[in-house]
C-alpha cells in the first residue's frame, strides 16, 4: 500500500470523523488543529457520503450522510485496515511466513539466522538491519495476535505458525456480528478473508461474479466503529473489574480526564448511540457517559467492591428511562391512558410493546392506562408526544414536565390555527 494511502493514528481520523458526522456539519476553522490529511483520507475512502456546502461567508463546510438501504457494510471499518507500516515491518512479515510457511518449529536463534540468509535484511545498510530484542517482541506481537503460537522447549521457546481455522459455514454468523456487535470491526476483518477465499475459488472453477449481500438493514448504525478501541478498552476493564482513567471531551471541547470504574454499556435503538455506565471516583456516584466522547482509556487497578457497585447502579438504572442520573433524590410518577380510535388499532399494542420498565393496564377494549415511575419523567416527553392525538388524560407528579407537555400542545395549535379563528 502506498505510503500516502496510510494512517499513523486513527484516533486523529476518529477526532475528524465525530466533528463531520456526529456533531454536525464542521469548517476547517472549527478545528483546534488543521484537519487537512485527515479530510484527504476521508475524501478519499468516504467519497461516496462526504457532502459539502458553503455558507454566506463563503466557509466550506463538511459532513457525512448516507442512506442505510445502499450500505452492505459499515464503511467506516476501512481506518482500521489502513495502518502505517515501516519497511522493516512489512520484510519481517512475509519473511517470517516463507521460514515458518511449511509448518516447522523454530527458535528465536534459528528465525534470526534464517532472516539474515534470506538477504531481505541488508546487513550493510544500518536502515534495514535489525536486532535480536526488537525479533523477540515482534515474536511475542504475533503470539497474542494469534499469528504465531509458542510453546517452551527447556529454557528456550519455539514459535510456529498457527494453525488455519475453517471458516466455511461461518459466513452468515460473521456477516451480520460485523454490522450490529460494537465490536464488529473484529467480524469485518474475518469477512474480508472469507471473501478472498470465496473470491480465488470462483476464480478456480471460472464462474466469477461476486457473493450477494447477506443482510439489508432498514437502520443501520455505523457511527459506533469509530469507538471500538474505546469500547474494548472499556470491556476490559469490566471483565477485569479494574479502574480506569477517561479522557473526555466536554461540552465545550476541553480535555478532562477522571478516574472511573465502568459498570455496564447501553446502546440505545433508537439512535444507535453507545453510553459507559460508570462509578465516578471523584462525585462518588453513578454517572453515564457517551462512548463517541471519550478520548482514550487507561486502565488501572483491579477493586474488590465491584460488584456491590454495580448491583447499586443497576437499582437505580431499574427507573432510568433513557441514561438520564441527573438527580435521584425523589422518584416521579407519571400516568396515561390512552385512547384507540377504532378496533384493531396498533396504537394500544404498541403502548404494551414500549413500555419498557412501566406498567400497561387495560382499561377496556379501546382504552389502556399507561404507568411509571422514574427518576427523570422528562426523558418520557418524545416518547409520550408520539401518542398525541390518541391521549384522554395525562398526570405526572412533576409540574415542570405537564407545563412543557400543555406548553408545546399550545404552540402546536398556534401553527395550525387558520388566521381569524380565535376559537
Amino acid at each position: 500500500m502506498p505510503a500516502g494511502d496510510t494512517i499513523k493514528d486513527i484516533s486523529t481520523v476518529r477526532e475528524v470523523l465525530r466533528e463531520c458526522s456526529v456533531f454536525g456539519d464542521k469548517t476547517r476553522e472549527d478545528f483546534v488543529r488543521d484537519p487537512r490529511h485527515e479530510l484527504a483520507k476521508i475524501d478519499q475512502w468516504l467519497y461516496r457520503y462526504k457532502h459539502e456546502f458553503r455558507d454566506r461567508e463563503n466557509r466550506k463546510h463538511v459532513f457525512l450522510s448516507l442512506d442505510a438501504r445502499d450500505v452492505e457494510r459499515n464503511p467506516l471499518y476501512v481506518f482500521f485496515k489502513i495502518g502505517r507500516f515501516k519497511d522493516n515491518d512489512i520484510r519481517f512479515h512475509f519473511g517470517l511466513l516463507d521460514i515458518l510457511g511449511d509448518g516447522r518449529e523454530a527458535t528465536l536463534d534459528e528465525i534470526e539466522t534464517a532472516l539474515g540468509r534470506s538477504g531481505i535484511f541488508d546487513a550493510s545498510n544500518d536502515a534495514l538491519s535489525f536486532e535480536t530484542s526488537i525479533l523477540r517482541r515482534k515474536l511475542e506481537e504475533y503470539s497474542r495476535l494469534g499469528i504465531l503460537r509458542n510453546r517452551k522447549v527447556g529454557r528456550k521457546y519455539v514459535y510456529a505458525l498457527a494453525p488455519d481455522v475453517s471458516l466455511s459455514g461461518w459466513q452468515p454468523a460473521v456477516s451480520f456480528f460485523s454490522e450490529t456487535s460494537l465490536l464488529g470491526v473484529i467480524g469485518s476483518f474475518v469477512c474480508d478473508r472469507i471473501a478472498r477465499a470465496s473470491a480465488l475459488a470462483r476464480l478456480d472453477s471460472g464462474t466469477g461474479g461476486r457473493d450477494a449481500p447477506l443482510f439489508v438493514f432498514r437502520h443501520h448504525y455505523i457511527h459506533h466503529a469509530l469507538d471500538a478501541e474505546i469500547i474494548l478498552g472499556v470491556l476490559d476493564a469490566i471483565g477485569r473489574h479494574c479502574m480506569v482513567t477517561f479522557g473526555y471531551l466536554s461540552k465545550n471541547g476541553a480535555r478532562i480526564e477522571f478516574l472511573a470504574l465502568p459498570l455496564r454499556i447501553y446502546q440505545s435503538v433508537q439512535s444507535g448511540r453507545v453510553h459507559v455506565l460508570a462509578w465516578n471516583a471523584r462525585g462518588r456516584c453513578a454517572a453515564v457517559y457517551r462512548a463517541d466522547r471519550i478520548l482514550d482509556v487507561k486502565a488501572g487497578e483491579s477493586v474488590a467492591w465491584f460488584e456491590r457497585t454495580k448491583e447499586a447502579a443497576d437499582r437505580v438504572m431499574s427507573h432510568i428511562w433513557g441514561v438520564s442520573l441527573k438527580d435521584r433524590q425523589k422518584m416521579q410518577h407519571l400516568e396515561m391512558t390512552v385512547r384507540a380510535r377504532y378496533r384493531g388499532d396498533f396504537v394500544l399494542t404498541r403502548l404494551a410493546q414500549e413500555k419498557r420498565f412501566g406498567n400497561v393496564v387495560r382499561v377496556d377494549e379501546m382504552t389502556a392506562r399507561f404507568e411509571i415511575d422514574t427518576y427523570d419523567a422528562m426523558e418520557l416527553m418524545p416518547w409520550v408526544r408520539t401518542f398525541i392525538g390518541n391521549i384522554a388524560d395525562i398526570q405526572c407528579t412533576d409540574a415542570v414536565f405537564l407545563d412543557t407537555f400543555y406548553v408545546d400542545l399550545r404552540r402546536c395549535f398556534s401553527m395550525y390555527q387558520p388566521e381569524g379563528d380565535v376559537g
